[in-house]
């Protein structure tokens, strides 16, 4: 055969076998091979089951733990404040100026002023200055008394203002002793029809010693003995006995 007859044949050929061509990569493109290899199925096995993973629960954020820091071994303890009051707030004040009513006997030593004057002198009148027992065993105060006496026509005044220094026993007892001692001023108003001394005021000076009890910060009973400067010719020193009662 000629080669014009071989070339025709040949593409007849090709025309006749090109349609089963396309058709054969049409199939294999719609099912294609299984795989072959270690990972592909067995002919006839089911196809593996796909587990989808569990859903994640989101896991909240926790707030860092705080650590309380440990006490120091050697930190003293906070101080505790109380309410209460102490017991010295209980006790009246000791130091300020107290007033109340005082009774006082006076006994002149002066014959020529028990004359004129009496023997006995008594007075009710006003109490100035504390009469309270005192923290400390000893104190300075200020001290005022006051005696008035009238025999006839005649009548005296005498009025001790000073400074006392005060002894107590140290003690905190409902009824406590004590022991001082006092100076200053005496003022005197007195009158002497006898003596024709008119009335008007004199001055002179007095020192004292006296022993007493006190009770409560309250009350007290006190014997005194007074050493006075002679006034307008009258010699006033004398013992006195009072009580009295502080508000």
């Amino acid at each position: 055969m000629t080669t014009i007859a071989r070339s025709v044949i040949l593409m007849t050929l090709l025309a006749a076998l090109a349609p089963h061509f396309a058709a054969a990569q049409t199939a294999d493109a719609t099912n294609p091979s299984p795989m072959i290899g270690p990972n592909a199925a067995e002919p006839g096995a089911a196809s593996p089951t796909v587990t989808a993973p569990p859903p994640t629960t989101p896991v909240e954020p926790t707030a860092p733990a705080v650590t309380e820091p440990a006490p120091a071994v050697n930190e003293p303890a906070p101080a505790t404040v109380s309410n209460e009051p102490s017991g010295d707030e209980d006790r009246p004040s000791r130091h300020r100026l107290m007033f109340g009513v005082d009774y006082t006997m006076y006994l002149p030593t002066d014959r020529h002023t028990r004359d004129r004057f009496g023997s006995s002198w008594s007075s009710l009148g006003l109490g100035i200055g504390g009469v309270g027992q005192s923290g400390k065993k000893s104190r300075l105060a200020p001290e005022f008394n006051l005696v008035i006496q009238t025999k006839g026509d005649n009548h005296v005044v005498m009025a001790p203002i000073g400074l006392t220094y005060r002894v107590h026993s140290g003690t905190m007892a409902a009824a406590q002793p004590y022991t001082g001692a006092s100076l200053g001023l005496l003022v005197v108003d007195l009158r002497s029809k006898e003596d024709d001394i008119s009335s008007g005021t004199s001055a002179g000076g007095y020192g004292s010693v006296y022993a007493g009890v006190s009770f409560k910060d309250s009350y007290f009973v006190e014997a005194r003995y007074y050493a006075a400067s002679k006034v307008r010719s009258f010699d006033l020193s004398g013992a006195s006995l009072s009580a009295g009662i502080r508000f």
